[in-house]
């Protein structure tokens, strides 16, 4: 690899990571690390990458690798981002044990029918082993070139599977020339851990409330001032500080939210965001304010996925009934807000997410076909305690009975699973919406 050609690599993969697309980004980062071992500009970006796909471990390597040669703000950045990811992965009392990683299958082909120039669909049955979605096909050509086929899809587009294991009779859409796949093939599938679907990887016991700080007098003006509407005096008083105390967090927050709640053209979502990161980094990461603060700066830019993952650490970092209520409403009115939709996700024995839907009909075909086991549990928006199926959605629909052969009480029963996770959630919709 020259080094015009290392050097747009590592632009295209700091661009990914920007956007999101950690996997991407990932496999671009390590054939480069392979290429040029031990740049320290890599590996930053490397854990950047392995702590949203949950490889805590070679996360934490990479920030050891790091002292020392990249500066503070960088690793105190690192150092959060694995905290937070730390304390989200561990398991309480309400998880389902956690899936680990496993090593592919086999699938053996009974018909194949091409999609298009680069994507065949293939019916059969998995012979061994368990394929996830993004796993790898590994087929060989007529030339005995092999050649990787992605796993895009499981099952029909209706009602996708994130898993399939051994026995199951399932289709899978491959990313590959149609030509190379037949009936009668017996088709290798090899694990990618990046590309795994989420597993139930839940929260850590709540951490101690911090004691309320008095202010800094800078702060304390600005607070004033924003609560009388002088937010441009208070931007610029905020301003001021952060310039002369960079480390400043409560200055940070104070002044994302000063930018959040102005008007054009005052109103600047873009250095919102900036400022409450920096809040963040600056040991704030267990404050509930700049956890708010940063979910809804994420959304105003465009990443109110990212965002909502915030409210939900709140959420399950909490206890106390009453607080999980009011967070529930504000869960489901970002979710209203940003058209993310409810969500219900769907777990096998093995504690690993095979199903998600939006809808009522999407989580009936998934039943009918055997898609969602009738042993799994579920949950609601990603925050409602795990329960059965069967307990929890039987009365939601009178073909979700007849799956297990009782009789449909109405949506009258159905709460048992909107409550746990905050009935406010649906109600709060008209609610005006702060955070």
């Amino acid at each position: 690899m020259t080094n015009e050609e290392a050097k747009a690599q590592y632009t295209e993969a700091v661009s990914q990571v920007e956007r999101g697309n950690f996997a991407d980004a990932l496999g671009l980062l390590d054939a480069l690390d392979a290429a040029r071992p031990n740049s320290r500009h890599v590996t930053y970006q490397r854990a950047l990458c392995l702590v949203p796909l949950g490889r805590i471990a070679e996360a934490e390597a990479c920030l050891q690798g790091l002292d020392g040669k990249v500066d503070q703000p960088r690793i105190a950045r690192l150092e959060a981002l694995i905290a937070a990811a730390q304390t989200e992965s561990e398991a309480s009392g309400h998880a389902l044990p956690h899936a680990e990683p496993g090593e592919g299958g086999t699938f053996s082909a009974e018909a194949a029918y091409p999609v298009d120039a680069d994507r065949a669909l293939v019916t059969g049955r998995v012979r061994r082993g368990t394929i996830r979605l993004g796993d790898v096909a590994l087929v060989t050509t007529p030339d005995g070139i092999e050649v990787e086929a992605p796993v895009l899809r499981i099952g029909p587009e209706e009602t996708p599977a994130n898993v399939v294991r051994g026995g199951q009779a399932t289709s899978l859409l491959l990313e590959i020339e149609p030509q190379y796949i037949s009936a009668g093939m017996s088709i290798e599938i090899a694990s990618r851990a990046e590309a795994y679907a989420a597993t139930m990887v839940v929260e850590s016991k709540p951490a101690a409330p911090r004691e309320a700080a008095e202010l800094p007098a800078p702060v304390a003006v600005a607070a004033r001032q924003m609560r009388q509407g002088e937010l441009p005096e208070a931007i610029a008083g905020l301003q001021q500080a952060v310039e002369e105390n960079p480390d400043l967090a409560s200055a940070h927050s104070l002044l994302a939210r000063a930018y959040l709640e102005s008007v054009p053209p005052v109103r600047n979502p873009e250095r919102a965001l900036e400022h409450v990161r920096r809040a963040y980094e600056l040991d704030s990461s267990e404050d509930s304010e700049v956890n708010g603060l940063l979910a809804w700066a994420l959304a105003e830019t465009g990443e109110a996925e990212h965002g909502l993952r915030f409210l939900e650490r709140l959420y399950k970092k909490t206890s106390d009934p009453a607080e999980q209520t009011a967070l529930a409403a504000r869960i489901g009115e970002f979710r209203s807000r940003y058209g993310l939709g409810s969500l219900w996700q769907f777990a096998d024995q093995f504690g690993e997410i095979v199903f998600e839907a939006q809808t009522m009909p999407e989580i009936v075909k998934a039943l009918q076909r055997g898609v969602i086991p009738k042993d799994a549990k579920c949950r609601f928006n990603r925050i409602s305690e795990w329960r059965p199926v069967d307990a929890a959605l039987s009365g939601a629909d009178p073909q979700i009975a007849a799956v297990f052969g009782e009789a449909a009480t109405g949506w009258s029963a159905w709460p048992v699973l909107i409550a746990a996770a905050g009935a406010a959630a649906i109600a709060a919709a008209a609610a005006v919406f702060l955070f």
